[in-house]
């Protein structure tokens, strides 16, 4: 869903979703929507984050796009 655009994280660290694409999608997409404006949440002890300028090129170049 992330590849396709359907979601993204915002410069604020919060998931953002792209709810108005959502008519039909079953509950995978109601489980999504429901996360809109949360923190992503990580595994704990996991030191891995996304990195902004990468997430700054999907908010660009992907989210909500063809999606």
């Amino acid at each position: 869903m992330f590849d396709r655009g359907l979601w993204t994280i915002s410069d604020t660290n919060r998931i953002t979703v792209a709810d108005e694409i959502f008519e039909e999608w079953g509950p995978k997409a109601e489980w999504l929507k429901a996360r809109h404006e949360q923190a992503p949440i990580f595994k704990d002890g996991s030191l891995l984050r996304p990195a902004e300028q990468h997430l700054a090129w999907h908010r660009q170049n992907v989210f909500n796009r063809d999606a």
